[in-house]
C-alpha cells in the first residue's frame, strides 16, 4: 500500500501538464464563443499557394458559418491589408509568388471593369426612362 504523501504517476490526474513524445494532441473546443475568446481569422485557415486553395464549401465546414458571412469576413480582412487571393479553380489561398498576385490583380480589375460597364448601362436606361416620363406629358 502506498503512503498518502507519495506522488501520483506522471500524467495521472493532470493531463494538461503531461508531455507527449511526438504524439499529436487535440483538445476539444467549445462551440459557443464568448467575448473573451478570439475569433479565428479566415486567413488563419488558409494555406500558401493556389495549389493549396481552400474552397468556400470547405470554409463553411471549418467555421460553421454561412457563405455570405465568410465572404464578408474575407472582404474585411482584405480591406484591413491581408492579401487573400482567390480563383475559380483553387478557392482561397495566401500568396506565395508574384505571378499569383499578378493573376489576382488582373482578375479583380477585369471584374471591376465588367461591373462598371453594367452600372453604366443601367444608368443610361434609367436616364432614358426618366426622360421618357418627362416627354410623355408634352
Amino acid at each position: 500500500m502506498r503512503d498518502k504523501k507519495e506522488n501520483a504517476l506522471a500524467g495521472v490526474g493532470t493531463p494538461t501538464r503531461a508531455t507527449g513524445s511526438g504524439l499529436a494532441t487535440t483538445l476539444s473546443q467549445p462551440k459557443n464563443t464568448t467575448a473573451t475568446q478570439k475569433k479565428l481569422l479566415i486567413s488563419d485557415l488558409l494555406h500558401g499557394g493556389s495549389e493549396n486553395g481552400v474552397t468556400l464549401t470547405e470554409l463553411v465546414q471549418l467555421t460553421g458559418e454561412d457563405e455570405r458571412s465568410i465572404r464578408r469576413r474575407i472582404q474585411r480582412e482584405r480591406k484591413a491589408g491581408t492579401l487573400i487571393l482567390s480563383d475559380n479553380q483553387s478557392g482561397y489561398f495566401l500568396p506565395t509568388t508574384e505571378d499569383e498576385v499578378k493573376r489576382f490583380i488582373r482578375s479583380m480589375s477585369r471584374r471591376a471593369r465588367e461591373i462598371s460597364a453594367v452600372a453604366r448601362v443601367a444608368e443610361d436606361v434609367l436616364a432614358r426612362m426618366m426622360g421618357q416620363e418627362f416627354l410623355e406629358g408634352w
